[in-house]
């Protein structure tokens, strides 16, 4: 009998607004991700079984000429290559900066034991590199290695 996919809630939030703003803006980004309607049966599974949310620091929130962008646009771009079901949040408020992108981690992913040393090589891979090179196992490496927020 093979085990159930369980999902957590991750979010990213910019390292620069208050605590509660980034539980807001994390919650705005799962509320957007709430209405893609392939995330349906994940999100329904999530909220009814599971509740957690997991807010990380995101870091910068820029977008600049189109040619450089901060650390919340790269999270998205990763985030919208690696994960099925993700949902991000621009704030009116704030200028319409990106400030929350959150998605569904399936437990293939976040209940895996990383030891240290694959840390220590990640950073040296990058994140795609690690990705590309290790799969599923690489986006466990990747998703422990974030900060919270």
């Amino acid at each position: 009998m093979s085990k159930k996919t369980r999902h957590r809630m991750y979010a990213f939030a910019p390292y620069n607004i208050s605590p509660i703003q980034q539980g807001i803006q994390s919650w705005h980004a799962s509320a957007e991700l709430s209405v893609d309607q392939r995330a349906a049966t994940p999100y329904h599974d999530w909220v009814t079984n599971e509740k957690t949310i997991v807010i990380l620091n995101g870091g910068t929130s820029m977008e600049w000429n189109g040619n450089e962008q901060g650390t919340m646009q790269d999270n998205l771009d990763f985030v919208s290559i690696y994960f099925d079901h993700f949902g991000a949040f621009y704030e009116p408020d704030l200028n319409n900066m990106l400030s929350g992108v959150a998605f569904l981690a399936p437990s293939e992913v976040w209940d895996v034991e990383v030891p240290p040393v694959d840390f220590v090589k990640s950073r040296e891979l990058g994140p795609e590199e690690t990705v590309s090179s290790w799969g599923d196992y690489g986006l466990s490496v990747w998703l422990k290695s974030q900060r919270l927020a």
